[in-house]
């Protein structure tokens, strides 16, 4: 599920921080019901996986350099891996936060 966003005048080479908010609504487990994780744009390394109960909200976090960021129109991803014998049922995203108060140039 992307979650887009937008930057200019990045510094290269600093630590962003990036953050969502997830909630179950439905599983067929109770505990350990899913697991997720973060990435950003088409960088293949997915960060912070967790595993969380159902009906439970989750912040999930990633720091990645911020030579991933392009200028302009950029895309955070909330992924879900699948869990044997498990069926991810609903997933709700709450919200989303970036940190970018050492990397844009102001």
């Amino acid at each position: 599920m992307p979650l887009p966003f937008t930057v200019s005048d990045v510094y290269p080479g600093k630590i962003t921080k990036a953050f969502y908010k997830i909630q179950d609504y439905a599983s067929n487990f109770n505990i350990n019901a899913h697991k997720v994780g973060i990435s950003v744009n088409n960088d293949p390394t997915v960060y912070d996986s967790a595993l969380f109960d159902k009906n439970a909200q989750h912040m999930v976090s990633g720091q990645f350099n911020s030579n991933l960021l392009v200028e302009g129109n950029n895309n955070l991803y909330a992924t879900s891996f699948p869990i044997p014998t498990r069926t991810l049922i609903l997933l709700h995203t709450i919200g989303m936060r970036l940190n970018f108060q050492d990397i844009l140039k102001q």
